[in-house]
């Protein structure tokens, strides 16, 4: 399962090097690094031009990620044949009535977003509403932690859904007086990004949001990381999202 996942941290983590301690993001642009890593990415596709396990849909979302062009690319023509092939993945899991975990949910909602499909209307499938149902059954087997909780709320969010401030709540309430939460820096990374994407919503506030940066701020290390590439992907992450 983090195979690919993990891919999309370095992937995130390698082409922007970042920021001293204490500091916002100052990003330095290794391009070579850059083109290295696209490139291992898209070796590890399969005949089909999709990725291995049902991960099409979490590749192309990192690779779109960090180059919003990449599925546009006129000298590469397989980008279109990987995109043809993530849409066949998603509806022939919807024919064939697979069961979809929220946070898979959350990684095809938010792969359409950045490949400019419409996660509501996808072939007459709105996925948007199956995250909100998802979101009402928390917690259960399967989707039961504030960090997948916080990847079903950032998805909701970059589809432009109004989200009950119940739900937020629930996330404010998972963290403890010294900023921390049960899981550690990845879980308090995820739902400051989620915070930060629903900022504009009256019950959080900039203070909710400080206490999270401010927890996270203390766990960097002396040679920048955050103990490993997923904490500290993660944290470069939500970096960008809160600037």
């Amino acid at each position: 399962m983090w195979k690919v996942v993990l891919t999309i941290i370095c992937v995130t983590a390698t082409v922007r090097l970042c920021w001293a301690k204490s500091d916002l993001p100052t990003c330095a642009f290794d391009e070579g690094v850059y083109l290295k890593t696209i490139a291992w990415m898209e070796s590890q596709r399969h005949a089909e031009w999709g990725w291995e396990k049902g991960f099409t849909p979490r590749a192309i979302l990192a690779l779109q990620m960090v180059n919003s062009s990449w599925l546009h690319e006129e000298s590469d023509l397989t980008r279109q044949l990987s995109l043809k092939q993530m849409n066949i993945e998603i509806l022939s899991g919807q024919l064939q009535n697979k069961t979809i975990t929220p946070v898979q949910l959350a990684y095809i909602t938010n792969a359409l977003i950045f490949s400019c499909q419409d996660p509501r209307d996808f072939h007459g499938v709105n996925f948007v509403d199956k995250l909100v149902n998802a979101l009402a059954l928390y917690p259960n087997e399967g989707f039961s932690n504030l960090f997948q909780y916080g990847m079903v709320l950032l998805a909701l969010c970059n589809s432009n859904e109004p989200v009950d401030e119940e739900y937020i709540s629930t996330l404010l309430e998972g963290q403890r007086k010294d900023g921390s939460y049960m899981f550690g820096s990845d879980e308090a990374s995820m739902a400051l990004m989620a915070l930060a994407c629903l900022q504009d919503n009256q019950t959080i506030t900039t203070s909710n949001i400080q206490s999270h940066i401010n927890y996270l701020a203390q766990g960097q290390r002396e040679d920048g990381s955050f103990g490993n590439e997923i904490s500290t992907a993660l944290n470069i992450m939500q970096r960008q999202e809160v600037v």
